[in-house]
């Protein structure tokens, strides 16, 4: 592809095999390294890796004889331990909890005393008690390191496992009659996979519309991307180990938070709002909780919203009267304020922590708590808030500011035009105008 200016991390449009190259190429986060060029001035060799700490020079002390069109090339790759076995694992799978067992230990509890004088210390040994029932009701589940695609099926693995010990009886022993048991098991297992690949494939093509996650959890699988790297760099500091690599990426994402200024801005909202004299309903709280996604992870606290989803008959009432004094008290409760921190790649090298943005996972509980405190506030300042506001609006996103902006930039664009259907077409096709 002689075409094709590797110095670049994208091509312009024109060429369907230079455009069908690079979607794979950023697909898989790769890059172009070598820059040498043969006799003829023409780059013929192409290194991609996705390690752009790669330096590629000339062989100086080439192996083999040296083509001209194809010079020898001269490059080291560092590789680290990342610490991470492939041992078992045991662990308790929260989702999987005996809910009659919680609700049971639910409905023993005495509702909280609003009057308690250290209600946050009580809501704490709430929350921690609450983690401890579903932890001692969830199944204990062994997770091994197994390297096996996610559609080989036990029955394959058996089958895989009786090859290879057949396969080490006839290098034993060199008899025909030990080949032929090892051949026909071999063709067995053949069969058997392409039919277990085949099925697996279909089952995620039929399910995509009630069950995309299992879509997208395949393709993650399949990304070189969403690999654990052998290391991390931030700065000059390289890490190896999974202690180093999570003190890196706390330094860095550390640097996102600035000290508290004291700055004093005055605003004429036209109403007097305290959010501390607020009270929430059991019923609100009953459907914020049947609102969650029985699907997410537990936060820290280990109380998951597959658990609580069921609970929420006997666990509003408790919710409530906790809610309503921490926020009567202006307390935010020590328990919810943990959270799990999860770095998700953006682009570019994955050995980078700078081309990392942190996602926290937080407690059920927290997110309701600013769920219910997001309505009154949504309320509250409705009238404050100017049409050009899109950010946590409900109704609005991204998509919706980027029609209005193109509507407003765009001279070709109808000014009557009000529908975000429509202003959504006029976005695409004004696109070149907007950019």
């Amino acid at each position: 592809m002689p075409q094709v200016d590797w110095s670049l991390h994208f091509q312009p449009p024109g060429n369907a095999a230079v455009e069908s190259m690079f979607d794979v190429i950023n697909f898989l986060s790769l890059r172009q390294h070598n820059t040498i060029l043969n006799s003829r001035g023409v780059l013929l060799d192409l290194v991609f890796s996705t390690d752009e700490g790669i330096n590629i020079t000339a062989a100086s002390d080439p192996i083999l004889y040296e083509e001209a069109f194809h010079p020898a090339l001269e490059f080291v790759l560092l590789f680290g331990c990342s610490g991470v076995d492939n041992c078992d694992v045991v662990f308790h799978d929260l989702r999987q909890s005996t809910i009659d067992n919680v609700r049971a230990w639910l409905a023993s509890l005495n509702y909280p005393d609003p009057s308690c004088l250290d209600i946050e210390a009580s809501f704490n040994r709430f929350c921690l008690n609450m983690g401890s029932s579903i932890k001692t009701n969830s199944p204990v589940r062994r997770k091994n390191g197994s390297t096996y695609p996610r559609w080989v099926t036990r029955e394959l693995r058996q089958l895989i496992s009786q090859k290879k010990l057949l396969n080490r009886n006839y290098k034993t022993s060199l008899l025909d009659c030990d080949y032929e048991a090892f051949r026909v098991v071999r063709r067995q297992c053949k069969t058997l996979s392409n039919a277990c690949q085949q099925e697996f494939f279909v089952t995620i093509n039929n399910s995509i519309k009630e069950n995309p996650r299992s879509f997208w959890g395949h393709m993650k699988s399949l990304s070189k991307a969403n690999t654990v790297p052998s290391r991390l760099q931030y700065g000059l500091v390289l890490a190896y180990e999974p202690q180093g690599m999570c003190d890196l990426f706390s330094d860095y994402f550390s640097t996102v938070y600035t000290p508290h200024a004291d700055c004093h801005t005055d605003y004429n909202y036209e109403s007097n709002i305290n959010v501390s004299s607020c009270l929430f309903s059991a019923t609100e709280i009953e459907r914020k909780l049947q609102d969650l996604d029985a699907s997410k992870g537990p936060g820290p606290d280990g109380i998951t919203p597959a658990v609580v989803k069921p609970c929420s008959d006997l666990l509003a009432p408790h919710l409530a009267v906790y809610l309503n004094r921490l926020l009567h008290d202006g307390s935010f409760p020590n328990s919810l304020k943990p959270g799990y921190l999860v770095p998700v790649h953006k682009s570019g090298s994955t050995s980078k922590v700078t081309n990392y943005r942190p996602i926290v996972i937080q407690s059920v509980f927290a997110k309701i708590f600013e769920s219910l405190i997001l309505d009154v506030l949504s309320f509250k300042f409705k009238s404050v808030f100017i049409p050009q506001q899109h950010g946590f609006r409900p109704g609005k996103s991204t998509t919706t500011n980027l029609c209005v902006f193109t509507l407003d930039r765009s001279q070709n664009a109808p000014r009557a035009l009000c529908d975000p259907s429509k202003a959504l077409k006029t976005c695409v096709t004004n696109s070149n105008t907007a950019i």
